[in-house]
């Protein structure tokens, strides 16, 4: 697939291959829909996804396949390729995992054309947030390189229960350790959105506490009662809590003027789009804010170094 591919190129690979197809199928489909977005104008590639009968949200999701496999080197996307199984939607889930950690874990049989939607969506969970499945004595004690060895699957007819499932975690507990190994409880009730969700709203309350550290609330009480009416702000969390207009709009009117503002209140400013950010549940709005931190960063060495030394400490 070249830079040639043209949109009747494009639309004959949605008819000859379907993402309820073979691996093979997916994989072409979804590399299509990749490049198309590359390559395509705006008005074109609105075009292709009209015309390719494919749902929005299912487009979406093999657009997300083709980036992440487009992304790996050439023996790696083999190998990887070879690996996956002929399901999209448990393609997609294992595409969250990073090109690296996808490769590893085909090398490794972690991933295998047999596992399953479910398994998939564990296995991503072991991988990229392992704090999350951890018991309550063992949070803080897993890294990543870690390899998924067995499942353990009760059926319907099986009692598993009370004092007898405690007496099973004790004793595959004494089993495992004695091989140094590491017994962990499943938790399938959490999803790969909620755990993003409340990364989310852990990262935003930390980014608020930074801005609490640059907009102080005796700052906020100095500032001219007629402003505070105009902008119809009481306390100072009312101002945190704003709009961004309202925000920056407050700062310059009350202190430092436009021309000062991302001198003097950069870091406040870098602050208040990484809650807004953290807090909206609009994927346009969330990739916006990302843009327009990363430009406001792009030419401010001292900040940029200040907002990475933030991210770290999250």
């Amino acid at each position: 697939m070249t830079s040639t591919l043209t949109l009747d190129d494009a639309l004959n690979i949605t008819k000859k291959h379907n993402y309820s197809g073979t691996t093979d199928d997916i994989v072409t489909l979804s590399l299509t829909i990749s490049r198309s977005k590359k390559l395509f104008d705006k008005s074109v590639f609105k075009i292709f996804t009209e015309k390719s009968n494919i749902t929005p949200k299912i487009f979406s999701n093999l657009k997300k396949i083709g980036d992440v496999l487009d992304t790996l080197p050439i023996d790696a996307f083999k190998e990887v390729c070879r690996g996956l199984p002929a399901s999209y939607r448990s393609i997609y889930t294992l595409c969250s995992l990073r090109p690296d950690e996808l490769k590893t874990a085909v090398k490794n049989k972690s991933i295998t054309k047999d596992i399953s939607y479910r398994e998939a969506d564990y296995l991503v969970k072991q991988i990229r947030f392992p704090y999350k499945l951890a018991t309550h004595g063992d949070k803080g004690r897993w890294s990543i390189k870690q390899e998924h060895l067995y499942s353990i699957y009760r059926t319907d007819d099986v009692y598993l229960g009370g004092e007898r499932l405690h007496s099973f975690e004790d004793d595959m507990k004494a089993l495992c350790k004695s091989y140094k190994l590491t017994f962990r409880k499943a938790n399938q009730s959490i999803s790969l959105k909620s755990i993003r969700e409340q990364e989310r709203r852990e990262r935003a309350l930390y980014w608020r506490q930074v801005l609490e550290k640059e907009i102080t609330a005796s700052w906020f009480l100095e500032q001219p009662d007629d402003m505070k009416k105009y902008f119809n702000l009481r306390n100072v969390d009312e101002l945190i809590d704003a709009p961004i207009r309202i925000f920056t709009g407050f700062i310059m009117r009350v202190d430092c003027g436009r021309s000062n503002f991302y001198t003097e209140y950069g870091k406040a400013y870098i602050a208040k789009l990484n809650l807004l950010m953290e807090r909206t549940t609009n994927n346009a709005n969330r990739y916006s804010y990302r843009d327009r931190i990363k430009k406001q960063l792009s030419d401010k060495r001292d900040l940029l170094i200040w907002h990475n030394l933030i991210v770290k400490s999250i």
